[in-house]
Parts: C-alpha cells; sequence; structure tokens
C-alpha cells in the first residue's frame, strides 16, 4: 500500500468549509500523490559505490574471456575450441550454482566478511588464471573465480539495502544492477585493446589490483551488520544436487558434440543430470530452508517475474558468445573491432537502468511495468 502524506495548505482559505465534501476527483487527485523522496545519507552513497564498482568487476570477467578465446587456444599447444570453451561455461555455472549457498552464508556468517573474502578470492583466481600453465589449471581457476563472483554479488547487494530508505532502494537496486551489465558491456573493448597490445594473460592479471583496491576500500567504507537470528541449517543437499543438475546438463549440451548426442556416455550424463534435479526439487519443498524457496512461485507477481528475467537471460547470455563469433568469422572483423561492437548495447542497457531506476521511484515499480 502506498504511503499517504498529508497535503499542507498555503494560507487559511484554502481550508474547505465544514458543509463542502471532497469530490471523486479530488480524492483521487489526493491518492496519486507520492511521498517526497527521503535523504540518503553520504555513508549510504559510499556503500554502493563500493558495490556497485566490485558488481562491474563480476560483470568485466564474466565477458572479457569471450574476445580472447581464439588467442586462449594458441596459447595451449593441442587445445580444442571445446576444452577452452569450459572456461567460459565453468564461470557461469560456478556462479549460478553457489549464487544461493553464497547468500545464505552471507546471512549466517556475516555480509561483510563474505564480501570481503569473495574479493581476496576474486584476486587469487585471477591471478591464478593469468599464470595457468595448463587448460585444465585455468578452467579451474575460473571455476573459482566464479564461486568468488558468487560470494560478492549478493552481500553487496545486502550490505547497501538497509542503508537506503525505503523510498529510495528502487535507485539503489537500480543502481547497483546497472553496474553488472556496465562492466561486462566494456570487458570486450578493454579486452580487446589488452590482447593488441600485451596478451590474454593480462586480460585475466588486470582484475587482481581492482578486487585488491575494493577489498581495501570495502574495509575502510563498509560497516557489518547483524546477522538474522534462528536460523535453520544450511541447505547443502540442496547445493551439492543443483550444482550437479546445472553442471551435468551442461557437460551434456558441451561434450554431446564430440561423444555424439545419441551416445551412451552422453544419455549417462544427462541421467544425472535429469536425477540430481528431482532431487533438488523434492529436496527443496522438504527443507525448513531451502536454498530455493519454491513456494514462492505460487505468488503470481515472483512467477511473471522469474520467467520473463528468465527468457531475458537465455537471449541476453547466448549474445556473449554468438556475437564475437560472428562478427569475426562472417563479417571477419578485427579483435578490436568485435570489442568495440559488442559494447555499445550493453552499456546502453546500463544507463537505461539507471534511468529507469529513478523513474520508479517516481511512479512505482508497477507503473514503470505498465509503462
Amino acid at each position: 500500500m502506498r504511503r499517504q502524506i498529508p497535503v499542507v495548505l498555503s494560507k487559511v482559505s484554502d481550508i474547505p468549509l465544514a458543509e463542502e465534501s471532497p469530490t471523486v476527483s479530488d480524492t483521487r487527485a489526493q491518492s496519486s500523490i507520492r511521498a517526497p523522496l527521503e535523504p540518503v545519507s553520504p555513508r549510504a552513497w559510499r556503500a554502493l559505490s563500493v558495490a556497485s564498482l566490485a558488481t562491474v568487476l563480476v560483470g568485466f570477467n564474466s565477458t572479457a574471456t569471450n574476445i580472447a578465446l581464439d588467442d586462449i587456444q594458441a596459447g595451449f599447444i593441442g587445445a580444442t575450441a571445446a576444452d577452452i570453451g569450459w572456461g567460459v561455461a565453468g564461470f557461469f555455472i560456478g556462479t549460478a550454482a553457489f549464487l544461493p549457498l553464497a547468500g545464505r552464508l552471507a546471512d549466517r556468517i556475516g555480509r561483510k566478511r563474505i564480501f570481503q573474502l569473495g574479493l581476496l578470492a576474486f584476486a587469487l583466481s585471477a591471478i591464478f588464471s593469468a599464470t595457468a600453465g595448463t587448460v585444465i589449471t585455468l578452467n579451474l581457476s575460473r571455476v573459482l573465480q566464479a564461486f568468488a563472483g558468487a560470494a560478492i554479488l549478493p552481500a553487496s547487494l545486502a550490505l547497501v539495502l538497509p542503508l537506503f530508505p525505503e523510498s529510495r532502494r528502487t535507485t539503489a537496486v537500480g543502481l547497483w544492477s546497472a553496474a553488472g551489465p556496465l562492466g561486462a558491456g566494456v570487458a570486450p573493448g578493454v579486452a580487446a585493446l589488452i590482447l593488441a597490445n600485451a596478451g590474454w594473460r593480462i586480460v585475466y592479471l588486470v582484475s587482481a589490483p581492482v578486487a585488491l583496491l575494493m577489498f581495501w576500500a570495502g574495509q575502510r567504507l563498509l560497516k557489518e551488520l547483524p546477522t538474522p537470528p534462528d536460523q535453520q541449517k544450511l541447505d547443502l543437499v540442496g547445493a551439492a544436487a543443483g550444482t550437479l543438475a546445472i553442471g551435468a546438463a551442461v557437460t551434456a549440451i558441451m561434450q554431446g558434440r564430440i561423444w555424439g548426442y545419441t551416445s551412451a556416455l552422453t544419455a549417462l550424463v544427462a541421467a544425472v543430470g535429469v536425477l540430481s534435479f528431482v532431487v533438488f526439487i523434492s529436496n527443496s519443498f522438504r527443507h525448513p530452508e531451502p536454498l530455493l524457496n519454491l513456494h514462492l512461485l505460487r505468488r503470481r507477481g515472483v512467477m511473471v517475474a522469474n520467467l520473463v528475467n528468465f527468457l531475458v537471460g537465455i537471449t541476453s547470455q547466448s549474445i556473449w558468445i554468438v556475437w564475437p563469433l560472428f562478427m569475426k568469422n562472417v563479417w571477419n572483423f578485427s579483435t578490436l573491432e568485435v570489442g568495440m561492437g559488442v559494447t555499445l548495447g550493453p552499456i546502453a542497457a546500463g544507463f537505461s537502468t539507471l534511468t529507469f531506476s529513478r523513474l520508479a521511484d517516481r511512479i512505482g515499480s508497477v507503473g514503470l511495468c505498465r509503462l
């Protein structure tokens, strides 16, 4: 329910007489008045800056590799495109699988602690990726980096939101949400410049000092928040089953081209994925505090919002792979041209998020969706 505010009249003559009753139009006009935006403390803006820059870092590393796939493959003798592709897939699998558990851990042991540990792990994984001597080492480093990124994302937003008044939280979420696409958008262009002047290892290494700088800023500017009391046991079964389900599904799809989509091995891996998914769903209904609360999907708004987000995610994430390959192999773009060509769309999306988040504060989220 929207919060109403008293209408302050400028002079005594504006006060209606006792026998006057408000008309329907007057009632509608008053009901449409929204409360003025509350002020935000400097501490809240500083915390949002740290959280958003850390999110930019995670977004950057989600797409920077896509421009460097050919260079990475050339750096490892005998490596196939599928081998290198696991570095991209491993990052998204690790992020998706660990994200819910990371949020639970942040609530349990401290949001700032998880955020800071995530930044340290992100810096280390960037160094491991840059110095990897084999494809396997590189891919494992990318999975570690995904876990670190998954720890950063929920903890960063959880640290910021309580500092903002309720009327300004849409703006905070919008700014934070724009950071990821912004980082992902500038990554191809930055990576292309690095590849033209240094090499693919520097594409990974450049994230290490940035993560350490964010760690230092977090120590100074972020405050730990109290953890919720009376928490249930962690849903470790759900975490394991969900991770295995996602990993098996992606393995069957990616390796099916090599093993054969009708081969026994592909069928076995796919069956493991389906069984793990069934275990995950069943456990989510039975656990007192599941990793994914499926009961929320009974709410129409939650269901529709997640469905739309899922469809947008499928199209947007696939573009990060398809666009660079199409530009390079069909249009014969150089690496630098590919990087610049991919960059513009996500940057525009990021700035659109900033604009519409402020608009949502004024007309409401429902009004913005209808618009």
